[in-house]
């Protein structure tokens, strides 16, 4: 997939918190071959595709390297770039954004201060 000047959404898919792993069930099945994701609903499962889909175990890291990273080389190019966080409260907004910012040594730094290091 080529990055073009276009809108683009990205999905990330949190972990299960710790204390509901027994009790919880896992609702959503991530393809990250395919984009896409795939919810347990009633009255019948639903499929989504988007542009890119992350796994409950991606990185940071890597969530830079496919989302902050090319945002920051177009708007070094001239463009304009936006990282837009939506979701319901508890998703992982602010930890995929924010993350650990203020230890530069931290595996868990977000989207932002790692946009900011790399300008």
């Amino acid at each position: 997939m080529s990055y073009g000047e276009n809108i683009q959404c990205m999905v990330r898919v949190r972990p299960i918190l710790s204390g509901m792993e027994q009790t919880g069930r896992q609702c959503v099945d991530v393809n990250e071959a395919l984009n896409s994701i795939n919810i347990d609903c009633k009255p019948r499962p639903k499929a989504f595709t988007f542009d890119y889909v992350s796994s409950p175990t991606s990185t940071q890291e890597s969530i830079f390297q496919r989302v902050g990273k090319p945002i920051s080389n177009a708007c070094l190019a001239g463009y304009n770039g936006t990282i837009f966080a939506y979701g319901q409260t508890g998703s992982g907004k602010t930890y995929t954004i924010l993350g650990d910012f203020e230890d530069r040594n931290s595996s868990s730094r977000g989207v932002m201060p790692r946009v900011f290091d790399y300008l």
